[in-house]
């Protein structure tokens, strides 16, 4: 699976580069998407707007999602999707067992599992909503970049996340905050306000998303289109031709 490109074109046309920053790209994104989902059943009052912690962090997760679709290409962010999951699962496994773990003071046991059990649901809701929105993210992206060839980077960074944003509450709200919520309107309420301060988030940082992309553009040398990509979200080939980078200091 993620050799399939060796086998549509001769090794000499593989793109061959260092990605000096795709590994720091790749840590903060899973650093972020692990504060966002473990601090999201407090919840927190910001300008009149109610909203779970999380949603400070985690539209930052698309920040880099995009900056690494935009200068890497598709298939790297599918990887930074797969590793940040992959460690996540780890934490909370060890979680479990931590609970598993027999302590001599019961009372911090309790309020422990009480406290693990609300942010299981929400851990539930993000993998789910995560894996699902991310990828969706990521893809637009890259579409948009090859629909608009390369052009009007902030149109297509906003728009690719404002649809992951909607589905992601679409998919996140129900099963996270189901009963946990008093009555639908307040539901409805949490949804449109963690909606809209996410929102406000990524435009207050998508000029400096714009600015880093382009920045990194030029230290990295790269620029990928995702022409002819294998999309499927379980593949886990990172491989692209030279003419995938459409850097100008390869023209």
């Amino acid at each position: 699976m993620g050799l399939e490109i060796l086998n549509c074109c001769h090794p000499k046309e593989l793109l061959v580069f260092k990605k000096k920053y795709l590994g720091v790209f790749i840590l903060g994104y899973t650093i972020v998407f692990f504060a966002s989902n473990w601090f999201d059943p407090r919840q927190i009052q910001i300008f009149g707007l109610v909203t779970g912690a999380g949603s400070i962090a985690f539209p930052l997760t698309y920040l880099f999602s995009d900056i690494i679709t935009e200068v890497y290409g598709y298939k790297n962010a599918r990887i930074a999707v797969w590793s940040a999951l992959l460690f996540f699962l780890i934490f909370i496994l060890y979680g479990q067992l931590v609970v598993a773990l027999l302590s001599p003071y019961s009372s911090s046991r309790e309020a422990l599992v009480a406290f693990l059990y609300t942010n299981n649901r929400i851990i539930l809701a993000a993998i789910l909503s995560y894996f699902i929105t991310e990828t969706m993210n990521s893809y637009l992206v890259a579409k948009l970049k090859i629909l608009l060839n390369g052009e009007y980077m902030g149109l297509r960074f906003i728009t690719a996340t404002l649809t992951a944003y909607t589905f992601n509450e679409i998919i996140y709200a129900p099963i996270a905050f189901y009963g946990l919520i008093p009555n639908l309107e307040e539901f409805i309420y949490h949804m449109f306000t963690s909606w809209v301060f996410m929102v406000s988030i990524e435009l207050l940082f998508l000029p400096f998303s714009i600015r880093l992309a382009k920045y990194i553009k030029i230290i990295e040398n790269l620029d990928i289109y995702d022409t002819k990509t294998n999309f499927n979200p379980f593949s886990l080939n990172t491989q692209y031709r030279k003419k995938n980078n459409k850097s100008k200091k390869t023209k």
